[in-house]
């Protein structure tokens, strides 16, 4: 079975994606309203858990079960960090959903 760098959870409508499909020791997190970014033992971001992802993203629950592709995407410039994602649905109604947000890095709180 090949392996994925995201999964859905549809009874809780939460979509986890991770930068690469190795696994990482996680050493905390940090909290922005729906979203959750997992922060590995070297300090750089290595998932992003989305809450209430259908909401949030303003998509439907059966797109979201039929994730075909997702990316993750972490830019650290000076005091600022740009997080975004690109996730592509396979369905009959194929969609490419893109997201960024950006960051200044000191208002981000490290939660372990």
């Amino acid at each position: 079975m090949e392996s994925k760098n995201f999964e859905y959870n549809i009874e809780e409508d939460i979509l986890y994606i991770y930068k690469s499909n190795n696994p990482v020791t996680i050493s905390g997190s940090i909290v922005y309203n729906n979203l959750v970014f997992d922060i590995s033992s070297d300090g750089v971001i290595s998932g992003i858990q989305i809450e209430n992802a259908s909401k949030f993203l303003n998509i439907n629950k059966n797109l979201l079960e039929n994730i075909k592709t997702a990316n993750l995407r972490v830019i650290t410039q000076s005091n600022t960090l740009l997080i975004g994602w690109e996730i592509q649905t396979g369905d009959d109604h194929a969609q490419t959903i893109n997201n960024n947000f950006v960051f200044p890095r000191n208002k981000l709180e490290l939660t372990c």
